[in-house]
Protein backbone atom coordinates (compact mmCIF):
# COMPACT_ATOMS: atom_id res chain seq x y z
CA UNK A 1 0.00 0.00 0.00
CA UNK A 2 1.48 3.35 -1.08
CA UNK A 3 -0.35 5.58 1.44
CA UNK A 4 -1.77 4.08 4.61
CA UNK A 5 -3.24 6.47 7.19
CA UNK A 6 -4.39 4.67 10.33
CA UNK A 7 -6.40 6.24 13.20
CA UNK A 8 -4.90 9.69 12.59
CA UNK A 9 -5.99 12.23 15.20
CA UNK A 10 -4.76 15.83 15.21
CA UNK A 11 -5.54 18.02 18.19
CA UNK A 12 -4.80 21.70 18.68
CA UNK A 13 -3.40 23.02 21.99
CA UNK A 14 -5.81 22.99 24.93
CA UNK A 15 -8.39 25.76 24.66
CA UNK A 16 -7.82 26.36 20.94
CA UNK A 17 -10.65 24.06 19.82
CA UNK A 18 -13.48 22.04 21.33
CA UNK A 19 -12.80 18.97 19.19
CA UNK A 20 -9.89 17.48 17.22
CA UNK A 21 -9.19 18.77 13.72
CA UNK A 22 -9.03 15.13 12.65
CA UNK A 23 -10.45 12.21 14.64
CA UNK A 24 -9.37 8.62 13.99
CA UNK A 25 -9.02 9.08 10.23
CA UNK A 26 -8.06 5.94 8.29
CA UNK A 27 -7.45 6.11 4.55
CA UNK A 28 -5.54 4.17 1.90
CA UNK A 29 -4.20 4.90 -1.57
CA UNK A 30 -2.61 2.18 -3.71
CA UNK A 31 -0.21 2.57 -6.60
CA UNK A 32 -1.96 3.25 -9.93
CA UNK A 33 -5.04 4.35 -7.96
CA UNK A 34 -6.96 7.64 -7.80
CA UNK A 35 -8.70 8.01 -4.45
CA UNK A 36 -11.14 10.85 -3.83
CA UNK A 37 -11.52 12.77 -0.57
CA UNK A 38 -14.70 14.86 -0.47
CA UNK A 39 -16.67 16.99 1.96
CA UNK A 40 -17.71 20.54 2.72
CA UNK A 41 -15.19 23.26 3.54
CA UNK A 42 -13.74 22.69 7.00
CA UNK A 43 -14.36 18.94 7.00
CA UNK A 44 -10.64 18.13 7.28
CA UNK A 45 -9.71 17.26 3.71
CA UNK A 46 -6.74 19.60 3.33
CA UNK A 47 -5.55 18.88 6.88
CA UNK A 48 -5.44 15.18 6.00
CA UNK A 49 -3.38 15.89 2.88
CA UNK A 50 -0.97 18.17 4.72
CA UNK A 51 -0.47 15.49 7.36
CA UNK A 52 1.02 13.30 4.61
CA UNK A 53 3.76 15.96 4.37
CA UNK A 54 3.73 16.49 8.17
CA UNK A 55 2.69 20.08 7.66
CA UNK A 56 0.75 20.42 10.91
CA UNK A 57 -0.57 23.57 12.62
CA UNK A 58 1.78 25.07 15.19
CA UNK A 59 1.47 23.30 18.53
CA UNK A 60 -0.75 20.53 17.15
CA UNK A 61 -0.45 17.01 18.55
CA UNK A 62 -0.76 14.05 16.20
CA UNK A 63 -1.38 10.41 17.04
CA UNK A 64 -1.92 7.37 14.87
CA UNK A 65 0.26 6.74 11.82
CA UNK A 66 0.76 8.14 8.31
CA UNK A 67 2.77 5.61 6.33
CA UNK A 68 4.03 6.25 2.81
CA UNK A 69 5.53 3.16 1.23
CA UNK A 70 5.71 1.61 4.69
CA UNK A 71 7.53 4.48 6.44
CA UNK A 72 5.77 6.55 9.10
CA UNK A 73 5.92 10.25 8.17
CA UNK A 74 5.13 11.31 11.75
CA UNK A 75 8.31 9.59 12.99
CA UNK A 76 10.74 10.88 10.33
CA UNK A 77 13.81 12.86 11.41
CA UNK A 78 14.28 16.31 9.78
CA UNK A 79 16.68 15.11 7.05
CA UNK A 80 14.44 12.22 6.05
CA UNK A 81 11.38 14.49 6.11
CA UNK A 82 13.05 16.90 3.67
CA UNK A 83 13.75 14.05 1.26
CA UNK A 84 10.18 12.82 1.67
CA UNK A 85 8.74 16.24 0.81
CA UNK A 86 11.08 16.82 -2.13
CA UNK A 87 11.07 13.36 -3.73
CA UNK A 88 8.33 10.99 -2.53
CA UNK A 89 5.22 13.19 -2.39
CA UNK A 90 4.13 16.25 -4.39
CA UNK A 91 1.14 18.52 -3.88
CA UNK A 92 -0.89 20.34 -6.52
CA UNK A 93 -2.69 23.32 -4.97
CA UNK A 94 -6.03 24.88 -5.88
CA UNK A 95 -4.66 28.29 -6.86
CA UNK A 96 -1.53 27.98 -9.01
CA UNK A 97 -0.82 31.71 -8.72
CA UNK A 98 -0.26 31.28 -4.98
CA UNK A 99 2.40 28.65 -5.69
CA UNK A 100 4.35 30.78 -8.14
CA UNK A 101 6.57 33.79 -7.50
CA UNK A 102 5.00 36.52 -9.68
CA UNK A 103 8.35 38.17 -10.53
CA UNK A 104 10.25 35.00 -11.50
CA UNK A 105 10.09 33.25 -14.84
CA UNK A 106 8.35 29.91 -15.29
CA UNK A 107 11.68 28.34 -16.19
CA UNK A 108 13.23 29.35 -12.86
CA UNK A 109 10.28 27.86 -10.97
CA UNK A 110 10.73 24.52 -12.76
CA UNK A 111 14.51 24.25 -12.85
CA UNK A 112 15.12 25.03 -9.16
CA UNK A 113 13.95 21.63 -7.86
CA UNK A 114 15.70 19.86 -10.72
CA UNK A 115 19.07 21.36 -9.79
CA UNK A 116 18.64 21.37 -6.01
CA UNK A 117 16.87 18.03 -5.54
CA UNK A 118 17.97 15.92 -8.50
CA UNK A 119 21.39 17.55 -8.84
CA UNK A 120 21.04 18.21 -12.59
CA UNK A 121 23.24 20.72 -14.33
CA UNK A 122 21.64 23.98 -15.41
CA UNK A 123 21.57 22.87 -19.06
CA UNK A 124 20.02 19.47 -18.25
CA UNK A 125 17.51 21.09 -15.91
CA UNK A 126 16.36 23.50 -18.63
CA UNK A 127 16.02 20.63 -21.10
CA UNK A 128 14.00 18.52 -18.65
CA UNK A 129 11.79 21.46 -17.64
CA UNK A 130 11.02 22.20 -21.29
CA UNK A 131 10.18 18.54 -21.82
CA UNK A 132 7.88 18.59 -18.79
CA UNK A 133 5.98 21.61 -20.12
CA UNK A 134 5.48 19.83 -23.43
CA UNK A 135 4.33 16.66 -21.65
CA UNK A 136 1.54 18.52 -19.84
CA UNK A 137 0.21 19.92 -23.10
CA UNK A 138 1.61 23.45 -23.16
CA UNK A 139 2.33 24.79 -26.61
CA UNK A 140 5.65 26.54 -27.33
CA UNK A 141 7.33 25.23 -24.14
CA UNK A 142 10.58 27.10 -24.86
CA UNK A 143 8.66 30.37 -24.93
CA UNK A 144 6.73 29.49 -21.74
CA UNK A 145 10.03 28.98 -19.94
CA UNK A 146 10.84 32.67 -20.51
CA UNK A 147 7.42 33.97 -19.44
CA UNK A 148 6.20 35.12 -16.04
CA UNK A 149 2.98 33.94 -14.33
CA UNK A 150 0.90 36.99 -15.30
CA UNK A 151 1.42 36.15 -18.98
CA UNK A 152 -0.32 32.76 -18.70
CA UNK A 153 -3.97 31.87 -18.19
CA UNK A 154 -5.22 29.99 -15.12
CA UNK A 155 -5.42 26.71 -17.02
CA UNK A 156 -1.89 27.12 -18.37
CA UNK A 157 -0.56 27.91 -14.89
CA UNK A 158 -2.23 24.81 -13.50
CA UNK A 159 -0.36 22.78 -16.10
CA UNK A 160 2.88 24.45 -15.01
CA UNK A 161 2.19 23.50 -11.39
CA UNK A 162 1.43 19.91 -12.44
CA UNK A 163 4.71 19.81 -14.38
CA UNK A 164 6.53 21.03 -11.27
CA UNK A 165 4.81 18.42 -9.11
CA UNK A 166 5.93 15.68 -11.50
CA UNK A 167 9.47 16.99 -11.96
CA UNK A 168 11.03 14.83 -9.24
CA UNK A 169 9.09 11.67 -10.22
CA UNK A 170 7.09 11.36 -6.96
CA UNK A 171 5.27 8.20 -5.94
CA UNK A 172 2.24 10.05 -4.59
CA UNK A 173 0.35 13.14 -5.81
CA UNK A 174 -1.83 15.17 -3.47
CA UNK A 175 -4.25 17.16 -5.65
CA UNK A 176 -5.93 19.67 -3.32
CA UNK A 177 -8.89 21.18 -5.22
CA UNK A 178 -6.57 21.22 -8.21
CA UNK A 179 -9.35 21.83 -10.75
CA UNK A 180 -12.02 23.75 -8.82
CA UNK A 181 -10.80 27.17 -9.99
CA UNK A 182 -10.93 26.16 -13.67
CA UNK A 183 -13.75 26.40 -16.18
CA UNK A 184 -15.45 23.14 -17.18
CA UNK A 185 -13.51 22.65 -20.42
CA UNK A 186 -10.11 23.31 -18.86
CA UNK A 187 -11.04 21.16 -15.88
CA UNK A 188 -11.79 18.23 -18.17
CA UNK A 189 -8.47 18.74 -19.99
CA UNK A 190 -6.49 18.79 -16.72
CA UNK A 191 -8.24 15.68 -15.39
CA UNK A 192 -7.56 13.84 -18.65
CA UNK A 193 -3.92 14.94 -18.41
CA UNK A 194 -3.57 13.58 -14.86
CA UNK A 195 -5.13 10.28 -15.91
CA UNK A 196 -2.82 9.95 -18.91
CA UNK A 197 0.23 10.66 -16.73
CA UNK A 198 -0.89 7.99 -14.30
CA UNK A 199 -1.37 5.50 -17.13
CA UNK A 200 2.10 6.27 -18.49
CA UNK A 201 3.60 5.62 -15.06
CA UNK A 202 1.67 2.36 -14.79
CA UNK A 203 2.97 1.15 -18.16
CA UNK A 204 6.50 2.11 -17.11
CA UNK A 205 6.17 -0.01 -13.98
CA UNK A 206 6.54 2.91 -11.56
CA UNK A 207 2.97 3.25 -10.33
CA UNK A 208 1.72 6.68 -9.26
CA UNK A 209 -0.96 7.07 -6.60
CA UNK A 210 -3.20 10.14 -6.38
CA UNK A 211 -5.24 11.54 -3.51
CA UNK A 212 -7.79 13.78 -5.24
CA UNK A 213 -9.36 16.30 -2.87
CA UNK A 214 -12.55 18.06 -3.91
CA UNK A 215 -15.85 19.38 -2.58
CA UNK A 216 -17.54 18.12 -5.77
CA UNK A 217 -18.84 14.61 -5.04
CA UNK A 218 -20.19 13.91 -8.58
CA UNK A 219 -16.77 14.83 -10.00
CA UNK A 220 -15.05 12.49 -7.55
CA UNK A 221 -17.50 9.70 -8.34
CA UNK A 222 -16.81 10.09 -12.07
CA UNK A 223 -13.03 10.49 -11.84
CA UNK A 224 -11.85 8.41 -8.89
CA UNK A 225 -11.54 4.69 -8.25
CA UNK A 226 -12.60 4.95 -4.61
CA UNK A 227 -13.98 7.84 -2.57
CA UNK A 228 -13.76 8.79 1.12
CA UNK A 229 -16.33 11.26 2.51
CA UNK A 230 -15.31 13.47 5.45
CA UNK A 231 -17.44 15.36 7.95
CA UNK A 232 -16.28 17.22 11.08
CA UNK A 233 -12.79 15.76 10.83
CA UNK A 234 -13.96 12.16 10.45
CA UNK A 235 -14.34 9.73 7.56
CA UNK A 236 -18.08 8.99 7.51
CA UNK A 237 -18.16 6.80 4.40
CA UNK A 238 -15.87 5.10 1.91
CA UNK A 239 -16.59 2.81 -1.00
CA UNK A 240 -15.84 2.35 -4.72
CA UNK A 241 -16.81 5.46 -6.67
CA UNK A 242 -19.57 3.85 -8.73
CA UNK A 243 -21.21 2.46 -5.58
CA UNK A 244 -20.98 5.76 -3.72
CA UNK A 245 -22.83 7.55 -6.50
CA UNK A 246 -25.42 4.81 -7.06
CA UNK A 247 -26.08 3.78 -3.46
CA UNK A 248 -24.70 6.13 -0.78
CA UNK A 249 -25.10 4.76 2.73
CA UNK A 250 -24.49 7.74 5.02
CA UNK A 251 -27.15 10.51 5.22
CA UNK A 252 -24.43 13.12 4.74
CA UNK A 253 -23.26 11.51 1.49
CA UNK A 254 -26.85 11.43 0.26
CA UNK A 255 -27.20 15.09 1.19
CA UNK A 256 -24.10 16.05 -0.81
CA UNK A 257 -25.49 14.29 -3.86
CA UNK A 258 -28.96 15.81 -3.51
CA UNK A 259 -27.60 19.35 -3.38
CA UNK A 260 -25.51 18.83 -6.54
CA UNK A 261 -27.29 19.77 -9.81
CA UNK A 262 -27.12 17.25 -12.64
CA UNK A 263 -28.12 17.15 -16.29
CA UNK A 264 -31.36 15.33 -17.00
CA UNK A 265 -32.69 15.83 -13.47
CA UNK A 266 -35.55 18.32 -13.19
CA UNK A 267 -35.48 18.38 -9.38
CA UNK A 268 -34.11 21.51 -7.77
CA UNK A 269 -30.97 20.93 -5.69
CA UNK A 270 -31.82 20.40 -2.01
CA UNK A 271 -29.23 21.89 0.33
CA UNK A 272 -28.31 20.12 3.55
CA UNK A 273 -30.06 21.99 6.40
CA UNK A 274 -28.05 23.77 9.04
CA UNK A 275 -24.39 24.74 8.85
CA UNK A 276 -21.16 22.74 8.72
CA UNK A 277 -19.63 22.35 12.19
CA UNK A 278 -16.67 24.44 13.29
CA UNK A 279 -13.80 23.50 15.58
CA UNK A 280 -15.70 25.18 18.42
CA UNK A 281 -18.48 22.59 18.17
CA UNK A 282 -18.12 19.53 20.41
CA UNK A 283 -20.17 16.35 20.00
CA UNK A 284 -21.25 13.64 22.43
CA UNK A 285 -22.57 11.40 19.66
CA UNK A 286 -22.87 11.49 15.87
CA UNK A 287 -21.50 14.84 14.55
CA UNK A 288 -24.08 14.90 11.75
CA UNK A 289 -27.06 14.58 14.14
CA UNK A 290 -28.08 18.31 14.12
CA UNK A 291 -28.48 18.22 10.32
CA UNK A 292 -29.78 14.67 9.85
CA UNK A 293 -33.45 14.10 8.98
CA UNK A 294 -33.20 10.46 10.04
CA UNK A 295 -31.64 11.04 13.45
CA UNK A 296 -33.02 9.29 16.51
CA UNK A 297 -32.54 9.96 20.21
CA UNK A 298 -29.94 7.18 20.48
CA UNK A 299 -27.74 8.98 17.93
CA UNK A 300 -27.00 11.64 20.56
CA UNK A 301 -24.73 9.22 22.44
CA UNK A 302 -23.69 6.83 19.65
CA UNK A 303 -19.91 6.89 19.18
CA UNK A 304 -19.16 6.98 15.43
CA UNK A 305 -17.65 3.73 14.20
CA UNK A 306 -17.12 2.48 10.65
CA UNK A 307 -19.71 -0.19 9.78
CA UNK A 308 -18.59 -2.42 6.85
CA UNK A 309 -21.02 -3.42 4.12
CA UNK A 310 -21.12 -5.11 0.71
CA UNK A 311 -18.05 -7.35 0.93
CA UNK A 312 -14.93 -7.76 2.97
CA UNK A 313 -14.01 -4.09 2.97
CA UNK A 314 -11.32 -2.41 0.91
CA UNK A 315 -8.25 -4.63 0.62
CA UNK A 316 -4.64 -3.85 -0.10
CA UNK A 317 -5.05 -2.95 -3.75
CA UNK A 318 -8.40 -1.23 -3.49
CA UNK A 319 -10.11 -3.83 -5.69
CA UNK A 320 -12.70 -5.09 -3.22
CA UNK A 321 -16.27 -3.92 -3.78
CA UNK A 322 -16.97 -3.39 -0.09
CA UNK A 323 -17.14 -0.15 1.82
CA UNK A 324 -18.04 1.28 5.21
CA UNK A 325 -20.06 4.09 6.71
CA UNK A 326 -20.16 5.56 10.22
CA UNK A 327 -23.92 5.58 10.74
CA UNK A 328 -25.87 4.05 13.63
CA UNK A 329 -28.84 3.19 11.39
CA UNK A 330 -26.56 1.19 9.08
CA UNK A 331 -25.16 -0.59 12.13
CA UNK A 332 -28.72 -1.59 13.18
CA UNK A 333 -29.52 -2.89 9.69
CA UNK A 334 -26.24 -4.82 9.49
CA UNK A 335 -26.77 -6.32 12.95
CA UNK A 336 -30.35 -7.40 12.20
CA UNK A 337 -29.38 -9.10 8.94
CA UNK A 338 -26.40 -10.94 10.45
Amino acid sequence: MLLDIEDLTIELPAGAAARPMLAEVSLRVGRDEVVGLVGESGSGKSTTARAVLRMLPEGARASGSVRVDGEDVLAMDPARLRRHRSRTVSMIFQDPRSALNPVRRIGDFLTDPLTRVLGLSRRDAVAKATELLASVGLSEPERRMRQRPHELSGGMLQRVVIAAALSTDPDLLLADEATSALDATTQAEVLALLRSIQEERRRAGSGLGTLFITHDLPLAAAYCDRVYVMYAGRVVEQQPAHGLFADPKHPYTRGLLECSPSLGDDRAPRPIPGRPPSLSDAFTGCPFLPRCARAEAECETWAPVAVPFGGRGVDGDGSDEGGSAACRLLELVTRSSA
